[in-house]
């Protein structure tokens, strides 16, 4: 299961669940965001700050922390319900709060 619960003093949304789940939440959700970000020419490189944001990510999933979406905006409230949408449709609950 996936839970999603919107930061009640700012413009983001907590993610929180299974390690696997949410990491396929990201990827959906980043997809969204940015369509080719797995093809970015800098993928990889430690100077580049998608690289560094990718990393981060996967190290706090690894830890089982929460992750912080960011919510503010038309794109983003999209790409929220796009990853939720998709996530379902693989068989995996998201709950929103």
């Amino acid at each position: 299961m996936v839970r999603l619960d919107k930061h009640p003093t700012s413009d983001v949304v907590k993610l929180s669940g299974s390690e696997c789940e949410v990491m396929l939440f990201y990827c959906f959700w980043q997809s969204y965001i940015w369509p080719d970000w797995m093809n970015h020419s800098k993928l990889g490189d430690e100077s580049d700050s998608a690289t560094r944001q990718h990393k981060a990510v996967i190290e706090n999933v690894n830890e089982g922390r929460e992750l912080l979406l960011h919510n503010c905006g038309d794109q983003f409230h999209n790409a929220q319900q796009y990853a939720a949408d998709r996530c379902r449709l693989l068989g995996v609950e998201v709950k929103t709060a």
